[in-house]
C-alpha cells in the first residue's frame, strides 16, 4: 500500500512538473516572439509626416503645458514618442529653424525612447542651441532631467563615457547657472539617480 502510494505522488510531482515546464517554455517563447528592439520597429515602420504630426500634437495643447505626461494623450505625440529614432532628423530640422516654447518641449519629451548613443548626440544639438542663445537654460536641463514618465536616460548613465563627455561640455558653458552646474556634478557622481532610487 505504502508502495502505490508513494508512485502516485511520484507520478503525480512528475506530472505536475512536466506540465509546468511546458507551459513556461511556451510563455518565454510567446514574450521572445512579441519583442522588438526599436531600431527594428522603426525600420518597418511606415513614416507619417512630421509637420503634420508636430501641429497636430501642439493644437492638442493650445494654452501650453501644466505637466509633461499630459503629451500622451496626443496621438500625434505619441506616434512621435514610440517612433523617436525614425524622428530625430526632423526634430533637428525644425529646431534649426525657428520653433516655440511648446515645439522644443514637445521635441525633448518625444525623443526620451531613443538609443543612449541618439539621446546624447540630440543633447548635444540642444546644447549647441543653447551655447548659440536660441533657447534658455531651463530647455538644456529639460533634455537632461526631463520630468517625463521617469525617463532619466542621461542621469541613468551617468558612468557611459559619452554621458560623461556632454555633462563636462554642460559644465564648461560659462553661463550655466550654479544650480544647474550642481545638478550637473551630482548626475557625474551618481548621486542625482542614487537620491531618486
Amino acid at each position: 500500500m505504502m508502495m502505490k502510494f508513494i508512485i502516485l505522488m511520484f507520478f503525480a510531482s512528475f506530472t505536475i512538473y512536466f506540465f509546468s515546464a511546458c507551459s513556461n517554455r511556451q510563455k518565454k517563447n510567446r514574450q521572445q516572439d512579441t519583442y522588438a528592439p526599436q531600431s527594428l520597429l522603426d525600420s518597418n515602420y511606415h513614416k507619417k509626416k512630421f509637420d503634420s504630426l508636430i501641429n497636430s500634437a501642439c493644437k492638442g495643447i493650445p494654452s501650453g503645458l501644466d505637466y509633461s505626461e499630459e503629451l500622451l494623450a496626443s496621438p500625434a505625440f505619441r506616434c512621435i514618442f514610440e517612433h523617436s529614432s525614425a524622428y530625430l532628423e526632423d526634430e533637428i530640422l525644425l529646431l534649426s529653424d525657428r520653433f516655440t516654447n511648446l515645439q522644443i518641449s514637445i521635441c525633448i519629451y518625444s525623443m526620451q525612447n531613443l538609443p543612449l548613443i541618439d539621446y546624447v548626440q540630440f543633447c548635444k544639438f540642444v546644447l549647441k542651441l543653447y551655447s548659440s542663445n536660441k533657447i534658455p537654460e531651463g530647455f538644456l536641463r529639460q533634455s537632461i532631467v526631463p520630468n517625463f514618465l521617469e525617463i532619466r536616460i542621461i542621469p541613468k548613465n551617468y558612468a557611459n563615457p559619452d554621458v560623461i563627455s556632454l555633462l563636462k561640455s554642460i559644465e564648461n558653458e560659462r553661463k550655466i547657472s550654479k544650480e544647474f552646474k550642481k545638478e550637473i556634478e551630482d548626475i557625474l557622481s551618481g548621486k542625482y539617480i542614487n537620491n531618486l532610487e
